[in-house]
């Protein structure tokens, strides 16, 4: 089965809170709370990263290889004064979690992509 026919429906539309799958962009926005803990944030992650791939979540390389979920989490809670932005790679899909509770996967991440900040 290719990755395509699993996609999210791409009749679907991104809710006004953006949560949700953009066919615009093939991105999916989710929403976490990080007081719900750790687990809570890599069980979303890994099961959206799953769903834009076509795979099976244990088919996945663990979340760990690529990144510190504890670090990751711990970082995200304690910029509670401000807004912190951390982007990552993950099974070749570009993954931005903030503080304020977002979670962007987007599919077709661009390797040669250089940020000019």
């Amino acid at each position: 089965m290719s990755p395509d026919q699993n996609r999210p429906d791409p009749d679907s539309r991104l809710a006004a809170d953006r949560n949700g799958y953009d066919p615009v962009t093939d991105t999916i926005y989710a929403q976490y709370d990080a007081e719900d803990g750790e687990n809570t944030l890599i069980l979303s992650l890994v099961g959206i990263v799953a769903e834009l791939t076509g795979r099976e979540e244990t088919e996945l390389t663990p979340l760990y290889n690529a990144v510190d979920p504890t670090l990751i989490n711990a970082a995200l809670k304690a910029s509670r004064d401000s807004e912190v932005e951390i982007t990552f790679t993950y099974e070749n899909c570009c993954v931005t979690l903030t503080s304020v509770g977002e979670l962007i996967v987007d599919p077709n991440f661009d390797h040669n992509y250089t940020d000019s900040r």
